[in-house]
């Protein structure tokens, strides 16, 4: 997966780039770079308007000149925090205050995965691009965060919406990618997938549709459920559109989202018998709270004939079919995108007995 970039909260909606490689010699330089030598990973990076250039996005898990590592946090865990020369100086607790922050955000396994990087301004600039404040590279798991207050944003609110797209690369959402879809609870409540097939959402989108991307909706939702647990003052909603505010609904998704993962599919079995005089018809109602891939499988007797098939009940459209003649098993398959409610008919054309039915959904 090539490696993408996050932004972080600024009041003018600039977007993300990548990460850059080389950290050392962090001085204020004349303009910013933005390439390397050597390009291990395409990265779509992006300015105040949409432009693509290649560059690596690999980093040191060590800056050179930088304090810090792995740090114990207030809470015992581990974070590996580390804070350039201009940070250090200017705070010389800035490592283990960023360490007990980030340890007392919500979150769950992924804390230990990642890798934060603390600086000045300027600094930023030229590890996430011009006028950004911060940026994520899901490739290396690597955050980058302004360490101080900006006139627009404050460095709280910045590093929490990009530890916001660690925890989307951290998490499953099949069969899209969850750093552009969001997780799955709260991507299927806000109805991403229908959104985005309407147009209303643009999933991965870092130029001209930034405001309606998904995947910052999520960071910013998740910044807002956490300066509400901390009892924080909320930050302006500036970087999505006013109409995507988060309800209550959404912020408690969010948090189940982050401690309590979605991890897989559940799958219900179903059995049933078909005899003489039973009719030739079966339906199974099933519910779908969440979008994803829905698949069903049949098994019936040698030389039967039971057709399959998934139907939306509010509009009574086939969604899938399986026909294939005489045989033991079939299957059907549908990406669940905004439907709630899903029937399963199976229906006898030839032969008697039993069958077992089988149901996956996300």
């Amino acid at each position: 997966m090539a490696a993408r970039a996050r932004v972080a909260a600024v009041a003018t909606a600039v977007t993300a780039v990548a990460v850059a490689g080389a950290l050392a010699a962090l001085a204020p330089p004349a303009r910013p770079t933005r390439g390397l030598a050597t390009p291990a990973r395409t990265t779509h990076v992006v300015y105040d308007s949409p432009q693509s250039v290649g560059r690596s996005a690999q980093v040191p898990s060590a800056p050179p000149g930088w304090a810090g590592g792995p740090t114990t946090a207030a809470t015992g865990e581990t974070v590996a925090v580390y804070v350039s020369p201009t940070i250090a100086a200017a705070d010389p607790t800035a490592v283990q205050r960023w360490a007990d922050f980030l340890a007392a955000l919500p979150h769950g396994p992924e804390l230990s995965q990642v890798t934060v990087l603390i600086a000045a301004a300027f600094e930023v600039r030229r590890l996430c691009g011009a006028a950004a404040l911060g940026c994520y590279d899901d490739a290396s798991d690597t955050l980058v965060s302004i360490g101080q207050d900006a006139p627009d944003a404050s460095a709280a609110s910045v590093l929490t919406h990009e530890y916001a797209h660690h925890i989307e690369n951290n998490r499953l959402n099949p069969p899209w990618d969850p750093v552009e879809y969001g997780t799955k609870r709260w991507a299927s409540y806000v109805d991403v997938c229908k959104r985005a097939a309407s147009g209303e959402l643009a999933p991965g989108d870092e130029g001209t549709s930034y405001q309606e991307n998904p995947g910052e909706l999520f960071a910013e939702t998740y910044r807002v459920l956490a300066e509400r647990l901390h009892g924080l003052p909320e930050s302006p909603w500036s970087i999505v559109d006013q109409s995507l505010y988060p309800d209550d609904a959404a912020l408690q998704l969010v948090q189940q989202d982050v401690l309590d993962p979605w991890t897989a599919n559940t799958t219900t079995s179903y059995a049933g018998l078909y005899v003489k005089g039973s009719g030739i018809g079966r339906r199974y109602l099933v519910q779908t709270p969440y979008d994803g891939t829905f698949t069903v499988s049949l098994t019936e007797p040698a030389r039967t004939e039971f057709d399959l098939r998934l139907v939306d009940p509010s509009t009574g459209a086939v969604l899938a079919l399986s026909r294939t003649g005489l045989g033991t098993s079939r299957a059907v398959t549908f990406s669940v995108c905004g439907q709630r409610m899903l029937r399963v008919g199976i229906t006898r054309i030839v032969g008697f007995g039993p069958y077992a039915l089988q149901i996956s959904k996300p």
